[in-house]
């Protein structure tokens, strides 16, 4: 999984939305537990306009990682 995490994560920042999705949903299916495979699919999603997916990856990974559900990702939302 953490194998498609950082290539997902660039691409995506890169611009290559679709080629970060592909990424991201292999590193997830690798490793549904795996709190920065299911950000950075939230990343990359975010970055095509699926706001709504890429929300529910982002409260995922927060979950998992035992964050607030909403607020830790909106602080990321404001910056961009």
């Amino acid at each position: 999984a953490r194998a498609h995490t950082t290539p997902a994560a660039l691409l995506a920042r890169g611009g290559d939305s679709a080629r970060a999705v592909r990424h991201a949903a292999r590193a997830v299916e690798l490793d549904p537990t795996d709190p920065g495979a299911l950000y950075n699919r939230g990343l990359a999603t975010w970055t095509l306009g699926d706001h709504r997916a890429a929300r529910a990856d982002f409260e995922a990974s927060g979950q998992l990682l035992g964050l607030a559900p909403v607020a830790w990702w909106q602080r990321w939302r404001r910056a961009g």
